[in-house]
């Protein structure tokens, strides 16, 4: 079985990045870590995305506090943006 990298390790790099840091990728390890946040504008609640430019690996966070300096999508966005702006990640296996 090829490493993806577990929930944890994708939470800490992504959050690297949604900080303005460089976060590496759990199962490649290249510094090419990318986050969408989608959600509602006015609550700035939210689901978020972490992937991998690189080997499109990547986690779904269904619910989540969108920080203030961070830009979203809102919830309406049209699904022919939102595939322009996150691509198909292959969700790593995780225990909840």
């Amino acid at each position: 079985m090829i490493r993806q990298g577990s929930l944890k390790e994708w939470l800490i790099e992504g959050g690297l990045e949604i900080d303005g840091k460089k976060g590496k990728c759990p199962a490649c390890k290249t510094s090419t870590i990318r986050f969408q946040y989608v959600g509602d504008l006015s609550t700035r609640i939210g689901y978020l995305d972490i992937w991998c430019d690189s080997c499109l690996n990547g986690v779904h966070v269904s619910r989540a506090k969108v920080p203030e300096n961070i830009e979203m999508l809102p919830f309406d966005t049209p699904s022919n943006v939102l595939k322009q702006k996150i691509p198909e990640i292959k969700y790593i296996q995780h225990m909840t």
